[in-house]
């Protein structure tokens, strides 16, 4: 017969550990009795509340010896109720003293607790926060942090400073606000200064316990420990909407001697994330040290038990044991980076039973946080000087897990050259099922990650020894060559987009197999080109379903690859069709300034795309003759029309309309209203192409570069570029994959010229990867324009209007450029 445990004792709630084995966070009901009070147990960690303080009690559990225990004093009880403010009330509780929330709701501000006092919260009571957060009080910087550095943050709705014997019981509720005001709108930004609260924030506290209430709905992290020791967090319940950003549940930062038994988790982040600081103006962290995690349940999150990336105070003796991890996309994480210093040692997971967890156990040593993240120094998989801003892992140890529905890889370990991941072992690990759905995806957060499915342990840089037996390297990081297999398949299956007529959408993937061609040598993608054109090219040159007289300037794009074949075959019919495009050219009308117009039917207007759609076809077509007026010409035509579409910001227009009569043309500058990053990343590779055709040309080269150092602070979070390039808040908003595409080639282009540092290019490449089975890149606007349908009017409504694709030809093509791009700038 099983004797239960006690955990806590507190004047009014005691916690009970009822270990079974195999017991994890539920219990098979058991019933029980306490005098005249009665219940049902069904989890191993049982709380009971509304007790006497100072009384003895006796209770017996059905399969558990009869055991007793014996609640601690209270030196006074305030009731809520008899003061004007919950605050007023607090302040008047007297030493070993209790605070008493009766049932109902009590709106309160941010309250700030003392040390020997006791805060309990009746069954029924919720303590609210105010609608309203302008009016919260914010803490300095030495109190609060942000991602591990010192910075003003508002308080929370319970906030404790340097408070010793405190605790905070009770079956009640506490809501702290998060889904009022717009704490979630601004995830990475300030108010006043100051970071968003958290929900509860103990900071300096010693011996405290929290047990048995429900807390939700806090603006960022839920319950967040700063620099604490001996606490426990006993049966309580952390609630956050799976969509609130940084809603971590309950992270102890720099704190030591921590507690965390029988807690639920469901939350908009990680479960449980471990943390000690981040290297910068501060270096010196206090550690966090002996963490004991007990029959938790975390249902959802993006990690079970999380330690880092903050962890340049180094964390240590940290225990995962007995618990549940349902639908969180990792179980065991651990992440860092170079920068960080600090180590992360004496880890231990046991006895844990997992479902539908993306990737159970990984660590990752080039974690690419911070705006620096995707930079080259941290992303290298070459030696760097180990130094005081080098971290170390070691000492990792799980044993007796078992996994269900498994979707992308049992393990993922990406140590650093110069200090690789060690000491890590893994024994007796059970996996009992694949999630028959799942898709191929990166395992961890690092740049140039394989995608996998249903994969065993990945890892480079790492020690791992399974069930005794040393583990062979099986690599995570992927080269571009790998992505040739994607481009293959991608040409094989690909069907004309407009019934075979010559049009720009095919020109997309004939520019790849140019690019492919050249930088493998690799026959294959001449044979794809060769076949795809065949039937569009006739011996005289002429194109099918085409006609100068349309004076449609996307026709030309796909003529570049005339040039290509002219070369490889010496057949006429190439040549020709050449000619064929640039007697349009010499025809084509234009505007005012200069400039082509885009069409014949969209007249005296100026298109970023149509820079994209001539001027690289007409300078090549130029130098092959040799015709340096067309070159004159291209250049001309850059200057004016960058000139028409520069905006205030520094960026430019989607379109110019030189007679300012179109719906979408301000009345003044004649450009549209919105950004639209796909025109962007045309004008990107239109400047990168000739740039890199004519080699020598300042002024092409200053304005790529400009373009591109403009656009480098506007990606989302995940490396690619917004929809509408520079509202990442507007609903709707999301990474388009074709416009962070064209922006990575023309970035690699741009590097290899020596014009800006490789990282952009590569950690865009990097960030693009095609999902499912088969792989297609997701995430394309199919379509945007200017004018001819009512709803194109250029504002950024409309462009989040257009239809989101998967594999277009105008992003999988220039994604395919950027692959060739990044083969041929590898080294041999």
């Amino acid at each position: 017969m099983q004797n239960p445990e006690l955990i806590a004792a507190t004047p009014r709630s005691v916690a009970i550990r009822l270990a079974q084995p195999g017991a994890h966070y539920h219990l098979e009901p058991r019933p029980w009795v306490m005098g005249d009070r009665s219940g049902i147990a069904d989890r191993v960690v049982l709380v009971l509340d509304d007790l006497v303080p100072n009384t003895e009690y006796h209770l017996q559990i059905h399969g558990f010896a009869t055991f007793s225990f014996r609640t601690t004093s209270c030196a006074g009880m305030i009731k809520a109720s008899d003061h004007s403010t919950l605050q007023a009330a607090i302040n008047v509780v007297p030493k070993g003293g209790t605070l008493f929330i009766p049932p109902g709701d009590w709106t309160s501000p941010p309250l700030f607790l003392k040390s020997d006092m006791h805060l309990y919260l009746a069954e029924g009571a919720r303590l609210l926060a105010p609608p309203r957060n302008d009016q919260w009080p914010i803490l300095p910087a030495d109190h609060g942090t942000w991602e591990g550095e010192p910075a003003p943050t508002h308080a929370a709705l319970i906030t404790a400073i340097g408070a010793e014997r405190l605790t905070i019981t009770g079956p009640g509720l506490i809501d702290a606000g998060g889904a009022n005001g717009d704490w979630w709108q601004w995830p990475k930004g300030t108010r006043n200064g100051a970071r968003r609260a958290r929900g509860l924030h103990l900071i300096n506290c010693r011996d405290v316990t929290l047990m048995g209430f429900t807390i939700q709905n806090a603006p960022s992290w839920t319950i967040h420990l700063q620099n604490c020791d001996r606490l426990k967090a006993l049966g309580l319940h952390i609630k956050a909407p799976h969509d609130s950003p940084n809603t971590d549940g309950l992270n102890p930062e720099s704190c030591r001697d921590v507690r965390i038994e029988g807690v639920r988790f469901s939350v908009g982040d990680d479960c449980i994330a471990i943390k000690s600081g981040k290297r910068g103006a501060k270096t010196d962290f206090p550690p966090t040290e002996r963490i004991a995690i007990r029959h938790c349940l975390m249902e959802r999150g993006h990690g079970g038990v999380v330690i880092g990336s903050e962890m340049s105070g180094g964390v240590s003796d940290v225990t995962v044991e007995h618990c549940d991890m349902l639908g969180t996309d990792r179980g065991l994480r651990l992440k860092t980076r170079r920068g960080r210093g600090g180590t992360i040692r004496n880890i231990r997971m046991a006895h844990v039973h997992m479902n539908g967890v993306k990737v159970p156990f990984c660590a990752n040593a080039h974690y690419h946080c911070d705006a620096d993240g995707h930079d080259d120094w941290v992303q290298s998989r070459q030696a760097a000087p180990f130094g005081p801003g080098t971290p170390r892992i070691e000492n990792i140890h799980i044993t007796d897990v078992t996994i269900e529905n498994l979707s992308v890889a049992l393990g993922a370990f990406l140590g650093l050259p110069e200090s690789p991941i060690r000491d890590v072992t893994l024994d007796r690990i059970h996996i009992l099922s694949h999630d028959p759905n799942a898709e191929a995806e990166a395992p961890i957060m690092a740049d140039h990650i394989r995608p996998l499915r249903h994969a065993g342990i990945a890892h480079e840089q790492a020690e791992i020894l399974a069930d005794g037996q040393p583990l062979p390297p099986l690599p995570l990081t992927e080269s571009p060559m790998e992505l040739l297999d994607y481009a293959d398949a991608y040409a094989t299956r690909y069907q004309p987009y407009k019934d075979g007529d010559w049009c720009y959408e095919d020109g997309c993937l004939y520019r790849a197999l140019v690019l492919l061609h050249q930088a493998t040598g690799d026959a294959k993608w001449f044979d794809h080109l060769l076949r795809l054109t065949a039937p569009q090219i006739a011996a005289d040159g002429a194109l099918k379903g085409y006609s100068p007289d349309e004076f449609n300037i996307d026709n030309i794009l796909a003529g570049r690859c005339l040039f290509h074949l002219a070369d490889v075959t010496g057949d006429a019919r190439y040549e020709k069709a050449a000619d064929l495009l640039a007697s349009q050219l010499s025809r084509h009308p234009r505007t005012a300034s200069g400039n082509y117009w885009h069409k014949a039917i969209y007249p005296h207007q100026v298109w970023l795309d149509g820079l994209y759609m001539a001027l690289p076809f007409q300078i090549e077509y130029a130098l092959r003759k040799p015709d340096p007026t067309l070159i004159d010409d291209a250049l001309r035509q850059f200057e004016s029309a960058l000139r028409l579409t520069l905006r205030p910001d520094g960026l430019y227009a989607h379109g110019y309309d030189d007679q300012r009569q179109q719906i979408w043309a301000d009345p003044t500058t004649g450009q549209n209203a919105a950004l639209w990053t796909r025109s962007l990343g045309w004008l990107a590779m239109a400047l990168a192409d000739a740039a890199d055709l004519l080699g020598d040309r300042p002024e092409l080269e200053s304005q790529l570069t400009q373009l591109l150092t403009r656009l480098a602070s506007l990606r989302a979070p995940n490396g690619l570029w917004w929809q509408v390039t520079d509202q990442p808040d507007l609903p709707g908003n999301y990474p388009e994959a074709s416009s962070s595409a064209m922006l990575a080639y023309a970035a690699l282009v741009a590097a290899r010229r020596g014009l800006i540092p490789p990282d952009l290019g590569q950690s865009t490449l990097a960030a693009l990867r095609p999902q499912g089975q088969p792989p297609k890149l997701q995430n394309i606007c199919e379509v945007a324009g200017l004018g001819g349908k009512a709803l194109r009017d250029g504002t950024a409504a409309y462009y989040l209007s257009e239809p989101i694709v998967a594999d277009d030809v105008k992003g999988s093509g220039p994604f395919l450029m950027a692959v060739a791009e990044a083969i041929a700038q590898a080294p041999a």
